[in-house]
């Protein structure tokens, strides 16, 4: 296949001083005469937004649209619509980007280790701006906190993964009209088509990278990871494997033998260990980045497991009721 030349799409809302910064970045990148076009598509309107994108026209090979809609999954489908060559390389508007991202993604393309490569992904990670971006940031470094997902783990070299993330992707753009594009109903509130991983995967392996590594300023406050959290909460009951099943009855379960540790205390050996192993953790944290943020993680760790168990949970009482509401509708339209 002939890479000579990738597109790079952005869907852009209300990003404007990271707009500024992540088209710098591009115009940077090491492999700039792989970019063979620049797709942004602004998802409804945001004129200062659009004028930051119009200031670069004479400095990347720039094309700019509109969708007028807030619908992320259709702006990403237009995306892979006009794109002119093979590969779409995804990032986001709030992103920073390394000099080598572009580089370094063409070459782990280009590798023959990788085979049946239909997409892959560098991790990321929030910008260290304040203290409870570096804790988030801590607390990524144990499967304690990135629990192997795609957004957040930085494997030790290249791993078949089951979702791609678009703030730093590779994408073969036949692969992704074939399984039918990026969604442009709601998929989920965490602004990832993860049912396209699913639909990916029947056509090859998509693969997890150790870089390069993406800044991602998703969350700015301790209110606006929670919330983050417990949408991947939601997103997660999507896939059937033994992490989400944890992940839906690390609630139930809690609380169920704190209840029956009232009548026998041994319940409460369960309980009592994962807070062992949190502090473990913590203290494993600390000894190798030597960062005091280290001996909150054990607190953290226990709020987003709770965050996104509430998530996994309440997303399932959504599908129960529509569910229900679905089969009542049925009953009325074709009654006995």
């Amino acid at each position: 296949m002939n890479i000579d030349k990738v597109t790079v799409g952005l869907v852009i809302y209300k990003e404007k001083e990271e707009l500024q910064s992540v088209l710098s970045d591009l115009k940077n990148q090491n492999a700039y005469q792989s970019i063979g076009e620049v797709l942004i598509v602004q998802n409804s309107n945001c004129e200062q937004t659009f004028n930051v994108a119009q200031s670069f026209l004479n400095q990347l090979p720039l094309k700019i649209f509109t969708n007028q809609p807030n619908n992320i999954g259709q702006s990403r489908s237009l995306i892979v619509k006009k794109s002119q060559y093979p590969l779409i390389a995804f990032t986001d508007g709030d992103c920073r980007l390394p000099k080598n991202w572009l580089k370094n993604l063409l070459n782990h393309w280009q590798s023959h280790l990788l085979e049946h490569k239909v997409a892959l992904a560098g991790p990321n990670r929030l910008p260290e701006n304040d203290w409870w971006q570096k804790m988030v940031n801590l607390s990524l470094s144990l499967p304690i906190g990135h629990a192997w997902s795609p957004q957040s783990w930085i494997p030790p070299h290249p791993v078949p993964t089951y979702h791609i993330p678009t703030t730093n992707g590779l994408f073969l753009r036949e692969h992704i009209l074939k399984a039918g594009n990026f969604s442009k109903s709601n998929h989920n509130n965490v602004g990832e088509d993860l049912d396209l991983g699913l639909r990916l995967k029947k056509f090859g392996t998509l693969y997890l990278l150790p870089t390069p590594i993406v800044e991602n300023n998703y969350a700015t406050s301790y209110f606006e990871t929670l919330k983050r959290l417990f949408q991947f909460g939601q997103a997660r009951t999507k896939y059937k494997n033994l992490l989400s099943f944890l992940t839906l009855l690390f609630l139930p379960l809690l609380l169920t033998t704190c209840i029956l540790s009232h009548f026998e205390p041994l319940f409460l050996i369960g309980p009592t260990l994962y807070l062992f192993i949190l502090f473990l953790g913590s203290v494993y944290v600390y000894f190798k980045h030597k960062n005091p943020f280290s001996f909150l993680l054990s607190f953290f760790w226990f709020v987003q497991h709770f965050s996104y168990s509430l998530g996994a949970l309440f997303h399932l009482l959504q599908r129960f009721f529509s569910y229900k509401k679905r089969i009542n509708s049925q009953k009325i339209t074709h009654p006995k």
